[in-house]
C-alpha cells in the first residue's frame, strides 16, 4: 500500500454560516469586516467563500472582545 505523505499540515477552513455562530454576528459584518481589511476571504468561486481557521484565530488575538 502507498502512503502519501506532505510536509504542510492540512488547513482548515470555516463557511460564513460557522464564523457568524462563532463570533455572533451576521454575513454582514463579515462582508464589512473584509472590506476593512480584518478578514481575508478564500474565493473557490462566486459563490463560495472560506475563512481559514488559522486567520480568524489570528485576528481575534488582535481584536480581543470587550
Amino acid at each position: 500500500m502507498n502512503h502519501i505523505h506532505t510536509t504542510q499540515p492540512i488547513q482548515k477552513f470555516l463557511t460564513r454560516a460557522e464564523l457568524c455562530l462563532r463570533w455572533a454576528c451576521c454575513t454582514m459584518t463579515l462582508k464589512r469586516r473584509e472590506k476593512q481589511g480584518i478578514l481575508k476571504p478564500i474565493r473557490f468561486n462566486a459563490r463560495t467563500t472560506r475563512y481559514l481557521v488559522s486567520d480568524i484565530e489570528a485576528t481575534e488575538a488582535a481584536f480581543p472582545k470587550e
